[in-house]
């Protein structure tokens, strides 16, 4: 069988390139999703629609269930 060339060699960038390419694409795809994110939740008014308030929305939510959990123990 014969072998088929690595991406690296097709493309002749080298690993350290690649993965620094990768990064960038990656950050670049994070920005523009935080940014529109943002420009949702300023347009509906509904903060639910930022990152960071439903990671805290979770985060209550969870500290509740552990909290009744704990209760439910004692009884």
């Amino acid at each position: 069988m014969k072998k088929l060339p690595s991406i690296f060699k097709a493309f002749h960038v080298s690993k350290t390139d690649f993965y620094f390419k990768l990064l960038f694409i990656s950050f670049i795809f994070i920005f523009i999703y935080l940014l529109l994110t943002l420009l949702l939740s300023v347009f509906t008014g509904t903060p639910e629609m930022l990152l960071i308030e439903a990671i805290r929305i979770r985060f209550e939510f969870y500290s509740y269930s552990l909290l009744y959990i704990i209760d439910d123990r004692q009884i």
